[in-house]
This record gives C-alpha cells, structure tokens and sequence, in this order.
C-alpha cells in the first residue's frame, strides 16, 4: 500500500479506514503495521500487521510478487503441457499467447539455421514426447507427409526439412552443439 495514506501515533504507522456496510457503517478504525521496502522495485510501502504474520510482506504489490523471478513455480522459463517441454521465449515469432514455444521445434530451427512455419511439423522418431535430441527428431513440410510417415507409407525426401537419424551420433563436436 502506498505511504500518502500512512499516519503516524507514537512512531508507528497507521492507516484509517472507514466501514462501508454494516451496522458500523461510517465509522473509521485504525490498521497497524510497518513500513517496509519491496524486494522486487525497492518502493517503501506499508504493510498491516495481518499481512506481516502472514508473511506477505516482501513485495509492494501482488504484481511485484507474481513477476517471474520472484515467483516461487518460475522453473527458469521452461514448462511442460502433454508431455513436450516448452521454453519461454518472448521475441520468437511463433510463440503462444504466454511466450512459450515446444523445445523440439527450436532445436530443428536451431539445426537447419531459420525459423520453421507453422505448417510444418516436427516429429519424435522413438515417440517419447520430452526426448528432444536431434537425432531423434524428423521435420516434414507438411502434416500430410507426417501422418504417411506414422503410417508407414512413403515420403519423398522433398517433404523432409530435417532428418535426425542423418546426423551422426558418437561425435564429439555434435554434443557441443547441442
């Protein structure tokens, strides 16, 4: 809470509030409590004694509090949602509404050097959906070419953007990569 409400009866803060229903309604009563200083923007603000046994008086407000760093469930921009993991990434052009694309997709983008189109489909070769090592990984033109693919039928090598199972997986400099 802001200071241009806080008053101040032998060195301790206040604030007055007035009741707004009720069989009080109108009369004014006092809210005890401390200064403190946000540990997210460094702002002093006011604190009631309730919140300060709560133990929520670190932050200014409920928007210093929920900003990511100082959320306790932030797990340093990565998710998972029906098994593919998902990194925050807030300036990629494919993102979802809350910043996050699946990892499978940036690591293909990563290994043929631009961003994929959102008609292209990536697929988990051994089908464990949180396994994301490039050599597991094929990337198709199309979901046509992806759903003859699962079905065993053939694809041209035309629909293919990217093929895992090309890559060579006992070298050194490919695990630095990665």
């Amino acid at each position: 809470m802001k200071l241009d409400r806080v008053k101040f009866k032998d060195e301790r803060p206040y604030i007055e509030r007035i009741v707004k229903s009720g069989k009080q309604k109108g009369q004014i009563y006092r809210k005890y409590g401390q200064i403190i200083v946000c540990q997210n923007c460094g702002q002093r603000c006011f604190v009631e004694n309730c919140q300060i046994k709560r133990g929520n008086c670190k932050f200014c407000s409920k928007k210093c509090a929920n900003q990511l760093k100082n959320n306790p469930r932030w797990k340093n921009g990565r998710s998972k949602h029906r098994g593919y993991i998902l990194i925050k990434k807030p300036n990629h052009p494919n993102i979802t509404k809350k910043g996050y694309i699946r990892e499978h997709r940036l690591i293909v983008e990563k290994q043929i050097g631009r961003y994929l189109h959102r008609w292209e489909v990536v697929h988990h070769i051994n089908e464990i959906r949180d396994d994301n090592r490039p050599e597991k990984l094929i990337a198709f033109k199309s979901n046509s070419a992806h759903k003859r693919f699962e079905q065993g039928g053939k694809v041209k090598s035309e629909e293919i953007i990217f093929d895992g199972r090309k890559l060579k997986t006992g070298s050194k400099s490919q695990k630095k990569e990665v």
